[in-house]
C-alpha cells in the first residue's frame, strides 16, 4: 500500500501475498513468510523471523525477533531478542526487557501463548505452550515456566511478585476467544468457576456466555 512510503533493505526476503502498510520499515537480513500483515509504522529488523499468516499492527518495534506462524501482534509492543512460537497473541503494550546490566538475553515463549496487555518480559525468561499472562503483568522468574501455567502479579504487603499457577488442565486457545475448551464442553460448571474466581468483570451470565462462544 503506498510503496513511495515503504522501506525495505536490499538484505530482506519477502514471501507471497506480504501487505506492507505506508512508513513500515524492513531493515537488515530480515526473512518474512508468506501472507503477513505489517501495519504503518511498524520496524522490523536485526535479522528477524516472522512466519507464514502473522498480522502485526501499528507503532511495533521488533528486533533479532522469531515470530511463529499465525501470530499476532496488535500494536505498540517492542519486541527484542524475543523468540515466540505458533498461533500467539502478544497484546497491546507488551515490551521485553533484554539487558540486566552486564549482557543481553533472551524471552523464549512456546505455541498459542496469550500475552496480556501492557506486560513486560523481564529476560531470562522460558515459558512453555499455551501461557497465559494477565495484564500487567511484571514477569521476572528464575525458572521455566510451565505449558498451561497461568500468571499474574499480586502484592503481598510491600513486596510485588507472580504467581504462576502450575495446574491449569485447560489449555488457552485461538485469538480473541479466550477460554473456549474441550473441557468446557465436558464440564461447563467448573469452568464457568474457574471464570468467576480469575475473571472478576465475566461474572454476568450473559458476559460469560459471550466469552465462552
Amino acid at each position: 500500500v503506498n510503496p513511495d512510503t515503504v522501506w525495505i533493505d536490499v538484505r530482506a526476503e519477502l514471501g507471497e501475498n506480504v501487505v506492507l502498510y505506508p512508513y513500515a520499515q524492513i531493515r537488515g537480513e530480515t526473512k518474512i513468510g508468506n501472507n503477513v500483515f505489517i501495519d504503518s509504522y511498524t520496524i522490523i529488523d536485526d535479522g528477524s523471523r516472522i512466519g507464514d499468516n502473522v498480522q502485526i499492527g501499528p507503532h511495533n518495534t521488533i528486533r533479532r525477533a522469531v515470530i511463529g506462524c499465525g501470530t499476532r501482534v496488535p500494536y505498540d509492543a517492542e519486541l527484542v531478542d524475543f523468540e515466540c512460537g505458533e498461533e500467539c497473541n502478544i497484546a497491546r503494550g507488551v515490551t521485553v526487557s533484554n539487558f540486566g546490566g552486564l549482557r543481553k538475553r533472551k524471552v523464549v515463549i512456546g505455541n498459542g501463548c496469550f500475552i496480556g496487555t501492557d506486560v513486560n518480559l523481564v529476560a531470562p525468561l522460558v515459558m512453555g505452550d499455551e501461557v497465559r499472562v494477565f495484564p500487567q503483568t511484571r514477569v521476572i522468574f528464575s525458572g521455566n515456566i510451565p505449558d498451561h501455567a497461568w500468571v499474574r502479579d499480586y502484592i503481598s504487603g510491600e513486596k510485588r511478585d507472580i504467581d504462576v499457577n502450575y495446574n491449569r488442565s485447560f489449555k488457552i486457545p485461538g485469538h480473541f476467544r479466550w477460554l473456549i475448551t474441550k473441557e468446557y464442553a465436558q464440564n461447563p460448571e467448573e469452568i464457568r468457576r474457574r471464570l468467576s474466581i480469575v475473571c472478576p468483570p465475566c461474572n454476568n451470565e450473559d458476559e460469560l456466555e459471550a466469552a465462552l462462544k
